[in-house]
C-alpha cells in the first residue's frame, strides 16, 4: 500500500553561516559558531562600534563544515576591553557576515 508519493527534491547546500554568539551578553568569555561550506580562506575577527579592529580570532584555511571559536573580551595585544557593543565578522573567501555582540564587564 503506497500511501503517497514524492518527486525527487533537490535540498540547498548550507551557506557560509555566522551563528549568534553565546552567551550573549557576555563576560568574561564567548562562543562563536560558524559553518564554511567548503574548503576557503576563514577570517574570524572583533571590530568596535567604530569600526576599529580589536581582536583577530580566525586567520586560516578551512576544510568544509562547522567550527567554534571563543573570544576572551580582550584586544590583539592581550589587553582587557571595555564593557560594550562589538561586532564579530567573518569571510569566507568573499562572503562577509557580521553579528552584533555585546560585552559587560
Amino acid at each position: 500500500m503506497t500511501l503517497f508519493e514524492t518527486e525527487i527534491m533537490d535540498i540547498p547546500e548550507l551557506q557560509v553561516t555566522l551563528g549568534q554568539n553565546y552567551p550573549n551578553p557576555f563576560n568574561p568569555s564567548t562562543a562563536i559558531e560558524y559553518y564554511v561550506p567548503e574548503k576557503n580562506w576563514v577570517t574570524l575577527s572583533i571590530y568596535n562600534v567604530a569600526g576599529k579592529h580589536i581582536a583577530q580570532l580566525v586567520e586560516d584555511s578551512r576544510e568544509q563544515g562547522f567550527y567554534v571559536a571563543r573570544w576572551q573580551g580582550v584586544d590583539d595585544q592581550g589587553h582587557s576591553v571595555a564593557s560594550g557593543i562589538y561586532f564579530c565578522r567573518l569571510r569566507v573567501g568573499k562572503e562577509i557576515v557580521s553579528k552584533k555582540i555585546v560585552l559587560m564587564r
